[in-house]
């Protein structure tokens, strides 16, 4: 799938490709970050990531958003979910999210966000979530069962120095 597709005049197409990140915290639960004061959406929690920018692939994109928003070291696993031409307050955008191993708590270097919390599947619907990852957080729990060793695979594509 390419990275970003242009807008065609049909109304499933969207100008900018987001990727996000869910991460595992332990069975059963995932971090959810809440977006900071004076950003879109302040106050609501999502899964960090960002767009994709021209020429990047999504993992690669997805790896360096986490290294600048959160200064961790990602490894991006399976695809748990696309929602294309999602339509928010501004242009639509295709939206991927992404399972993610990290190898450091992701909350010790916010940037993006305020606060940073461990979330067991059943209680995600308790926070208030940004517009893009409202639907997605219906059908995490029915995705989502990494465990160690986890067999999804993954992309080894990460943020690490070479």
């Amino acid at each position: 799938m390419p990275p970003a597709r242009a807008a065609t005049g049909d109304q499933g197409a969207a100008d900018v490709r987001v990727v996000a990140a869910v991460i595992g915290a332990r069975e059963g639960a995932v971090w959810a970050f809440r977006r900071g004061p004076g950003r879109a959406h302040a106050g609501r929690y999502e899964f960090p990531g960002g767009k994709v920018e021209p020429g990047e692939s999504d993992a690669e994109a997805l790896a360096r958003e986490l290294s600048e928003e959160l200064a961790i070291v990602a490894v991006v696993g399976a695809k748990l979910h696309e929602r294309s031409a999602f339509h928010a307050p501004g242009a639509p955008f295709d939206i991927a999210f992404y399972h993610v191993t990290v190898t450091a708590d992701p909350s010790q270097h916010l940037s993006d966000h305020d606060d940073a919390r461990v979330v067991t599947l059943d209680r995600l619907g308790d926070l208030t979530w940004a517009p893009g990852d409202e639907h997605f957080i219906e059908l995490l729990p029915a995705l989502w069962a990494p465990a160690e060793g986890d067999s999804r695979g993954s992309s080894r594509v990460t943020n690490e120095p070479q």
